[in-house]
């Protein structure tokens, strides 16, 4: 997996890895769009792009970090927030 490659590759360079930094959201596309809710296939492509940055990406990441990380004692700090 790419994600694993990269802390891999980074934990390499660098030395070591002590926080990993979580700062990312995709807001589904508007207010109206969710409060007019249909269930087409696209409303529902985009909804499941929408969960996989919103949380799937999350987990990922983490999940490849998390070795990396107690080898350290190191932290994740979860920064998120969408406006509309």
């Amino acid at each position: 997996m790419l994600v694993i490659a990269t802390f891999q590759e980074a934990v390499s360079f660098l030395g070591s890895l002590d926080l990993l930094l979580l700062n990312h959201a995709y807001l589904l596309t508007s207010t109206e769009e969710i409060t007019s809710w249909k269930g087409t296939k696209e409303q529902h492509e985009r909804l499941k792009y929408s969960f996989d940055v919103n949380f799937l990406s999350y987990v990922r990441t983490s999940d490849a970090a998390l070795p990396h990380l107690k080898k350290t004692n190191g932290s994740i700090c979860v920064i998120s927030s969408m406006i509309s």
